[in-house]
């Protein structure tokens, strides 16, 4: 999937290399030339130029949320793939960079996501705060994670458990999945109207989905549905269940066999489930995620060689040339560098080129 819409976001993704606006109080007392910062953890990479303590906080809460994907959907047998996130302290400097790919306008988001060498990319901004920002990372990255860790469903699952897991909330060092406003999102679920037979039906291809009929129905009942297959008992054993039946039987037969229900009673099942749950509690230690983190200075030449990837990857190839161009000019010889450029000559059709880049 390669997009660069510039208003509304499609529910489906992500990846492994995330870019986004980091939008935070200290940001407006950083100078305009900060230094890019480089964070190690244990399974990605966090590059940023806002604050050293901003940095860390983010990369604490997004590295609770794998661990609680981890928790809900991976075998013992898979592990989750690595990822890497540049993280951009202001909008403004995210839209400039992608300059040619449309700029935010007022509260809408800009992001461009693609897959380079099989990983994917996203660059994404967004203006408000960090929940907000967080809330759409989680929800992009289990759509996109889930293929990757062995599962093959459709979109309604996929995009279900994503919008699931973009509820995760960290409250005085609590980590909580699965909070609803629970009177607006009943009302809300109350009023779709798609009927469950042809719900299950519905693809990334359906206008119900991304389409003339994309109302946002499709994706609160997808909400809905999933919330309670997830957390309405065993998460990863209903999930896995669901996604072993998925490869015999149709959607609407599957889910009534892993919850029990017959198709006649999923909306009051769950209407009740929503109305009497309180969010699930994961033990996450975020200082000892903080502790484990290693920061040091960040090579912009490699900042810009991921970006320059991500811009040629949705087309923008003048865009990604005019990045990697400086990236080359700050460091020829960094490996990022050197990757980058051996697929835009890949792309130029320079096989010999290339060759030698990647030597």
């Amino acid at each position: 999937m390669n997009s660069c819409p510039s208003a509304i976001l499609p529910r489906a993704w992500l990846g492994v290399v995330l870019v986004f606006a980091l939008l935070l109080p200290s940001v407006a007392a950083a100078s305009a030339d900060a230094p890019w910062l480089k964070l190690q953890a244990g399974d990605f990479v966090l590059f940023s130029n806002a604050p050293e303590k901003d940095v860390a906080d983010l990369a604490a809460q997004y590295a609770a949320y794998r661990q609680v994907f981890r928790t809900l959907f991976v075998p013992p047998n898979r592990a989750m793939p690595a990822s890497v996130l540049l993280a951009y302290r202001r909008s403004s400097e995210l839209a400039e960079a992608l300059a040619g790919t449309g700029k935010p306008k007022g509260g809408t988001a800009t992001h461009c996501s693609t897959e380079v060498d099989g990983t994917p990319v996203l660059v994404f901004a967004q203006t408000g705060n960090r929940e907000q920002t967080l809330a759409s990372t989680f929800e992009f990255e289990t759509v996109w994670a889930l293929g990757h860790v062995g599962y093959s469903v459709p979109i309604w699952m996929s995009q279900g458990a994503g919008e699931v897991l973009s509820t995760l909330q960290f409250r005085d060092g609590r980590c909580l999945l699965g909070y609803t406003g629970r009177d607006l999102d009943l009302k809300n679920f109350n009023a779709t109207q798609i009927p469950w037979p042809h719900f299950f039906e519905i693809g990334e291809s359906s206008p119900e989905y991304h389409g003339r009929r994309a109302n946002g129905d499709f994706h609160v009942q997808a909400w809905g549905l999933m919330h309670w297959v997830l957390l309405g008992g065993e998460a990863r054993e209903r999930f896995s269940s669901l996604a072993g039946r998925l490869r015999t039987s149709p959607g609407l037969a599957a889910v009534e066999a892993v919850t029990g229900t017959p198709a006649a009673d999923f909306r009051s099942a769950i209407f009740h489930h929503l109305g009497q749950f309180k969010a699930r509690e994961f033990p996450v230690d975020l200082a000892a995620l903080r502790a484990s983190f290693k920061i040091a200075p960040a090579s912009e030449a490699e900042v810009l060689a991921h970006l320059a990837d991500a811009l040629a990857g949705t087309d923008n190839i003048a865009g990604g040339n005019r990045q990697l161009d400086r990236a080359r000019s700050l460091a020829p010889n960094h490996p990022a560098v050197l990757a980058a450029l051996a697929r835009r000559a890949l792309r130029e059709d320079h096989a010999d080129d290339a060759i030698q880049y990647y030597r």
